[in-house]
């Protein structure tokens, strides 16, 4: 009798333990309605290769959560899911735009050949003086098309300049501009300011998307850290690492004049400094890129 009740006790004992190594982890409830609201949305169209890997990353977490429960894997493997359904839809929203500044480019074309019709037909009816200043009209609406076309065109250098970023990170439009999201982790050893090796494509990217923008727009370089250490470190590193990227970007053909770095310390974390994976991404370099004007 003794030995039932003990071995009862043990399993009720038990069984709070194994609710909670299988209790769904916010990480994998927040990656299935990420890419739900995904796959229903424009990037089932536009963006169908990023939409795929988005759904294995997201299987690999549900697997990993079926075989070994709420564990780190099936953490990370959510977190990489809910990270590539928000690059699809990103990726989407960046077709639809390409596709509206098409139409609104053939519709141009349209009303220009419209125009110089019309105008060439009322050229052969006028005069010498209305001539002469429907001449001068033209001349002031081509200036104007002219610099509108420009507009549109450092517009679509733009928008492939910041496509191209999405390969190197997260690019959010703010106020202050386009701001790039490199993981220190991409560029730095642990407490080191020097670039490693591998980051040298990633910058590279940056360098080509940079030049490619009008000279006008400026270049904002921020080191960021987590709190880990003091805050005089702190900041010393941060300073340190945004100049060396900002160096690299110098020796890659962007003029210094357009360049600026600044060590923020760890002043503006982006996530609780509590976890390590909160650090791991207060751990970064941000690029703010002015919008062009």
């Amino acid at each position: 009798m003794k030995r039932s009740l003990t071995i009862m006790m043990l399993a009720v004992g038990a069984s709070p333990l194994f609710a909670c190594a299988t209790t769904t982890p916010p990480e994998l409830i927040e990656a299935r309605a990420d890419y739900r609201r995904a796959a229903s949305g424009p990037a089932a169209e536009h963006a169908r290769g990023q939409l795929e890997t988005a759904k294995r990353a997201l299987d690999r977490a549900e697997k990993e959560f079926k075989d070994d429960g709420n564990d780190k894997d099936t953490r990370d493997f959510a977190y990489i899911a809910q990270r590539l359904s928000e690059t699809a839809e990103a990726q989407a929203k960046l077709q639809l735009a390409q596709n509206e500044r098409a139409e609104t480019q053939r519709q141009l074309e349209l009303a220009r050949a419209e125009k110089d019709r019309a105008t060439q037909e009322a050229l052969g009816q006028a005069n010498s003086e209305t001539a002469a200043a429907l001449a001068l009209a033209g001349e002031e609406a081509k200036k104007a098309e002219s610099e509108k076309m420009a507009r549109i065109e450092a517009e679509r250098k733009e928008h492939e300049a910041l496509s191209a970023l999405e390969k190197i990170g997260n690019v959010k439009e703010e106020s202050r501009g386009y701001v790039l999201n490199i993981t220190g982790a991409v560029l730095f050893a642990p407490g080191k300011a020097t670039l490693l090796k591998s980051a040298e494509t990633q910058l590279v990217t940056l360098a080509d998307a940079v030049r490619s923008m009008p000279s006008e727009q400026k270049i904002i370089i921020e080191g960021h850290t987590d709190s880990t250490g003091s805050d005089s470190m702190n900041q010393r590193l941060s300073e340190a690492r945004a100049a060396a990227v900002k160096s690299f970007l110098v020796r890659h053909g962007i003029e210094r004049s357009r360049l600026e770095s600044v060590g923020m310390g760890e002043a503006d974390p982006v996530a609780e400094n509590t976890t390590a994976e909160g650090r791991a991404t207060n751990r970064r370099v941000e690029i703010v890129i002015e919008k062009a004007t």
